[in-house]
């Protein structure tokens, strides 16, 4: 009779971990690359990812990634790296919310679903950070 109640019992707490789905949208795992920093204030381009000059040939070309492991963040630079925090605030079939923080500067961010004018989508991941939009997608 023990061994059937802690089999039933065992059962009972682990089956509710079984059907939890896998999360879709994630900062982890990959390595982002700046596509555009925005301002904030007037959605101007600043600066541009390499090999994207066509579309903003006014903005500053600047080659910058962003890596999260563990609720760290780096981003890094030809000459520089900076280093902040992530953690997750909700994640659901759409995305994924984050609130970011480096140095004094805390904003939120979002890993979702770009759908592009040709049809193709990939995940990007959006902060808003001291005054600027950072549009990163995942390294080719």
């Amino acid at each position: 009779m023990k061994k059937l109640f802690a089999l039933i019992l065992a059962i009972v707490l682990l089956l509710p971990g079984c059907g939890t789905p896998a999360r879709k949208y994630f900062i982890e795992e990959k390595d982002w690359q700046v596509v555009t920093v925005q301002s904030a204030e007037d959605g101007r381009v600043l600066f541009i990812g390499d090999g994207r000059q066509d579309a903003y040939p006014d903005a500053v070309v600047i080659a910058l990634s962003c890596k999260a492991e563990g609720g760290r963040l780096v981003f890094t630079t030809a000459d520089q790296t900076h280093e902040g925090s992530y953690a997750l605030q909700q994640s659901d079939d759409n995305a994924a919310i984050y609130t970011v923080t480096v140095g004094e500067e805390t904003g939120p961010a979002a890993v979702s679903i770009t759908t592009y004018g040709d049809g193709q989508a990939e995940q990007t991941l959006v902060m808003q950070l001291g005054g600027y939009s950072l549009y990163f997608a995942p390294a080719a």
